[in-house]
């Protein structure tokens, strides 16, 4: 299964296209698949995980129990990076810690 956190993240590029993008990757419109997301990963030893979104289509991703939670949203895989490596900046900042599922769950604006 596919969420959105409530304060996800966003590149510049990306903050006027969350809306569209969100309703494209539900439809499965293929033009989604030149963007990537930032999630909570699925290998507990990882900070987040990278994404690109055109890999949702996969029904592996829709029919999964495991939840694919997604944090942030990037126009390019480079800003995906930069945009993960600010998300675990701003967590240690704020908490001292790498918490970043209780961050986005308590902190987060």
């Amino acid at each position: 299964m596919i969420t959105w956190d409530d304060h996800v993240k966003f590149t510049r590029a990306m903050k006027n296209k969350f809306g569209r993008v969100k309703r494209k990757l539900r439809w499965h419109r293929l033009s989604v698949a030149k963007y990537y997301c930032v999630t909570f990963p699925t290998n507990p030893e990882n900070k987040l995980d990278i994404y690109n979104m055109g890999e949702l289509f996969f029904k592996r991703y829709e029919d999964s129990e495991d939840e694919l939670h997604i944090v942030g949203l990037a126009e390019s895989r480079d800003a995906a990076i930069h945009l993960a490596a600010d998300i675990v900046a701003e967590v240690y900042d704020r908490t001292d810690g790498f918490d970043i599922r209780r961050y986005f769950k308590e902190f987060a604006e």
